[in-house]
C-alpha cells in the first residue's frame, strides 16, 4: 500500500500542479471572468 502511494505520488503532484497552473493561467487570461 505504501509502495503504491510512493509510486503514484509524482503523478498526483503533477496532476495537481497542472490543475493549479491551468487555473492560474485561465485566471490571468480572463481576469474579469472570476473573482
Amino acid at each position: 500500500m505504501i509502495y503504491l502511494t510512493l509510486a503514484l505520488w509524482p503523478y498526483l503532484l503533477g496532476a495537481v500542479g497542472i490543475g493549479l497552473a491551468t487555473g492560474y493561467a485561465l485566471g490571468r487570461l480572463n481576469p474579469g471572468r472570476r473573482a
